[in-house]
This record gives C-alpha cells, sequence and structure tokens, in this order.
C-alpha cells in the first residue's frame, strides 16, 4: 500500500494522517491553508484532545501562524478549540495579536481582541500591539486597538512612543490619528530623538510635515544637540525644517521681546502704586497719615522724626510684624535706612509701608 503524501490519504498503516502525530499535523495545515484537516485534527475524538497551544521551535502557536497566512477561517476554529489561549507568547514574546498588527490583518485583529487578547502585553523589545500596527500604518487597525483601550503613549524600552513608529515609517496618516487619540508629538526617546527626527532622518516629508502642522518643534535638540534639520538629508524635508526653524526663533523672539515689555510693565505699575501709597501717607489721605504717625508716634518718644533698632523692633512686635529673629529685622532696616544713621526715620518707616504687604497688613489690623 502505497505511503500517504503530504496532504493525507490513507498511509501504509491505514492510520488516518489526521491522528498521526496530531501537533506537527496542525501547524503544517495551518501553514498549508488546509482548513479541512485543520478541522479533523482538532475535531479528532478518538486520539484524544489536541493541544492547540504547542509551540513550534520559535515559540509560535498555531495561532501565530494563521495570522502570519492571514487565514481567518482557520484562526476562528484555532480560537473556539478547547482549551486555546491567545494571549501566549513567541520567544520574542510577541503575541498572535501582536503578529496580526505587524502585518496589518485587521480582521484577525479583531477576531482576537474579540477573543480576550490583551492590547497592552508587551514584547522583549516592549513594543505593544499598537506600537506595531502604527509601524504597519494601517490607520483602520489602529483605530481598531483604540476602541479596544490600547494605550497611545505608552513608550518602549527605547523611550519611543506609537508616534515614533508611525514616524519612524513614514505614515501620516497613522500620525495624524495617533494625534487624534493624544499620542504627543515631541516625546525624546532614549537618544532624546522627537518623532520629527526619525521622520526627517528616513526621507519621510509627508510624515515631517503632518509632524510639523500638529505642532512638533522643529528647534528640539538631541543627545548629540542636532535637530530634526541637521538629520535631513532630503533637500525637500531640509528646506521644510530651516523656514520652520527661522520662523520659530522669530516668535521666540517676539515672545522674550513681548515678556521683558510686560516685565517692565508689571515693575513700573509697582512703582506707581508705591508712590500712590507713600503719597496717602505723606498728607494725600488724612486717615492713612494718622494711622502711621499714631503708631510710629508711639516710639519716637523725643519726637526727632526717627528711631532706633529697637524702637522699630518693639514696634514690629505691637502690630504683630511676623519675624522669627531679629536679624531679619536687620534686613529691613538695612533695606530703609536710606540715610544710613541706623536709625528709620517717618519717611522711611512710610517707605517700607508702601513696599511691604505683610507691613501693611499688620498696620491696618492693628489700627482696626
Amino acid at each position: 500500500m502505497a505511503r500517504a503524501d503530504a496532504k493525507g490519504s490513507m498511509g501504509s498503516s491505514g492510520m488516518d494522517p489526521a491522528i498521526m502525530d496530531p501537533l506537527p499535523r496542525l501547524l503544517t495545515a495551518v501553514q498549508d491553508d488546509d482548513c479541512l484537516m485543520v478541522r479533523r485534527i482538532l475535531g479528532r475524538g478518538d486520539f484524544g484532545v489536541v493541544d492547540v497551544n504547542q509551540m513550534d521551535v520559535f515559540g509560535n502557536t498555531p495561532m501565530h501562524w494563521a495570522v502570519t497566512r492571514g487565514n481567518t477561517e482557520i484562526l476562528e476554529h484555532l480560537i473556539n478549540a478547547p482549551g486555546a489561549k491567545v494571549n501566549l507568547p513567541n520567544e520574542e514574546d510577541q503575541t498572535a495579536l501582536m503578529r496580526a498588527c505587524r502585518l496589518g490583518r485587521c480582521e484577525a485583529a479583531k477576531m482576537l481582541i474579540a477573543a480576550k487578547a490583551n492590547v497592552t502585553q508587551v514584547d522583549k523589545d516592549g513594543s505593544t500591539a499598537l506600537m506595531k500596527a502604527a509601524w504597519s500604518g494601517n490607520v483602520p487597525l489602529i483605530q481598531i486597538l483604540l476602541d479596544a483601550f490600547a494605550h497611545p503613549s505608552t513608550i518602549d524600552k527605547r523611550k519611543r512612543t506609537a508616534m515614533h513608529h508611525a514616524a519612524n515609517q513614514g505614515h501620516a496618516g497613522a500620525i495624524q490619528r495617533l494625534w487624534e487619540a493624544k499620542c504627543p508629538v515631541d516625546t525624546p526617546d532614549f537618544d532624546e530623538w522627537t518623532p520629527l527626527m526619525h521622520a526627517s532622518n528616513n526621507g519621510h516629508y509627508e510624515a515631517a510635515k503632518n509632524l510639523l502642522e500638529l505642532g512638533a518643534n522643529c528647534m528640539s535638540r538631541s543627545e548629540t544637540h542636532n535637530s530634526a534639520c541637521d538629520y535631513a538629508w532630503n533637500l525637500r524635508i531640509r528646506s521644510m525644517l530651516s523656514k520652520a526653524m527661522k520662523k520659530a526663533e522669530a516668535e521666540e523672539e517676539q515672545k522674550k521681546k513681548q515678556q521683558k515689555e510686560e516685565e517692565a510693565a508689571k515693575v513700573q505699575q509697582m512703582r506707581d502704586d508705591e508712590a500712590a501709597r507713600e503719597a496717602s501717607a505723606m498728607g494725600g489721605d488724612p486717615v492713612v497719615t494718622a494711622k502711621l504717625r499714631k503708631i510710629f508716634g508711639m516710639f519716637d518718644e523725643d519726637s526727632g522724626g526717627d528711631i532706633g533698632k529697637e524702637e522699630f523692633t518693639a514696634l514690629c512686635r505691637l502690630i504683630k510684624f511676623p519675624f522669627t529673629e531679629d536679624s531679619e529685622l536687620d534686613s529691613i532696616l538695612d533695606a530703609f535706612d536710606l540715610s544710613g544713621d541706623q536709625n528709620i526715620s517717618y519717611d522711611e518707616f512710610v517707605k517700607w509701608w508702601a513696599t511691604n504687604e505683610t507691613a501693611r497688613d499688620a498696620i491696618e489690623q492693628y489700627a482696626a
């Protein structure tokens, strides 16, 4: 009697090939897209239950192979087989879902997710299924994973997000969808490379253009202090980035100028406010003047118009001005003793009151 061939009619032993060494037969049938043989092997009761989770020498299960072949019919039989585990990793720690995402197999990914495949599981490089979908540039597949609550901001062992992987391969559509899902465009990786640097270095004009439009910082520097423009060997990309950098520099210069003007305006406003308070204390506002002169006069016993350090310290204690050590008051004396005579005159006292909010509050509460 003739020996059975690989697709198997009855062999010389008279045994059905579906029950001869079932695991190699199962793997071979999956690799050959032989759905009928897969169904026969999985359904054979006379041989016992077949372990659909056993692996080849590289740790790949029949599910890995079904995904690789893109055969969703066989994948469905494997998923529904008794004891099937969809999250088993191979020796690279990659699951069947990761394989589906890397190869852009949308239907296979849907089936695996429906069977509770873990969308956040990572391989030995720390990569997720979403990162692999971003690498393949398959926008519908990215959407499937996002709908299954994949995390767009996760980083791998090289500190790269899905955005880095999409930019590296030049997938502008994937970049757009990831940005819409709140994946940051400027996260630096292990070498301080941003997604824009990866896109520029690999000559992906549309990806680099999209990243700039989405707010990527063209001024960022890598670990070696290079910008995306420095990495751009494509003249079109280099020209685009050069213009973007000049624009960013001009905007930064304008921003600094505006900040200086605002700071100067604040300082002038403070000076104007202090001058107004001093004017009110020096006679412009009788109520304020009366309060200050009364408190100052309590310690200016000789009516000489100034008080010494001890009197000033006593005054601060009276109005409950907060200080922990006398040395703090020494600093105030040094700052407001404009005449340098180690005393505080009434005018200097008014200056202190006008410029120190805590002093104003303390005097106001005391005089209330």
